[in-house]
């Protein structure tokens, strides 16, 4: 049965739909309770970090005024990092002031040994710009560390958080841009 057209669904997407709450359902009834806490918004990119889709990418950006490179920004901040990767994406998290402290001496003894050579670190508001490595790793509300790599003079999510910041940079590192 195709669903209405004002929907703006076809089939595929209506089952989408049906798939994706049924799956919900499921964490629901096994006590996962996070996606009730979910904005539209970050509904929105769950849904687009889910559904490898363009079209399905192209709906969803147009009905939430995304801009199509903020949205492939947050949907790739989901995919490493849920609904805390989405708010480490957009705003300034400000660790706790022993977090970047301890990660700063442990990260550049890493790197010292990573590159041969002493990495300069800059701290910034909870992330710390790795030199000229074109990495960056910002600590998140949860503790974690969340790589990202600057692309095309923007910086995007590159790999999983880690709780540790070392291992968060050689998560990062292994996708460093290679002109860095």
């Amino acid at each position: 049965m195709e669903p209405p057209a004002s929907s703006g669904l076809d089939l595929d997407g209506l089952q989408r739909l049906a798939t994706d709450a049924a799956t919900r359902a499921r964490q629901l009834l096994a006590g996962d309770h996070t996606s009730l806490a979910l904005t539209r918004r970050q509904d929105a990119v769950r849904l687009a970090a889910s559904h490898n889709s363009p079209e399905w990418f192209h709906g969803l950006q147009s009905g939430t005024g995304l801009r199509p490179m903020e949205l492939a920004r947050l949907t790739r901040a989901w995919r490493h990092g849920g609904a805390t990767g989405i708010t480490v994406a957009e705003e300034t998290v400000v660790p706790a002031t022993t977090a970047p402290a301890s990660a700063r001496t442990a990260l550049t003894e890493a790197l010292a040994e990573m590159t041969g050579g002493i990495v300069t670190l800059k701290a910034w508001r909870g992330r710390l710009a790795l030199g000229d490595t074109g990495l960056q790793l910002r600590c998140g509300p949860d503790g974690r560390w969340y790589p990202y790599a600057r692309e095309d003079s923007e910086w995007w999510p590159c790999a999983p958080a880690d709780p540790n910041p070392v291992a968060a940079l050689a998560a990062a590192w292994e996708k460093r841009p290679r002109t860095a």
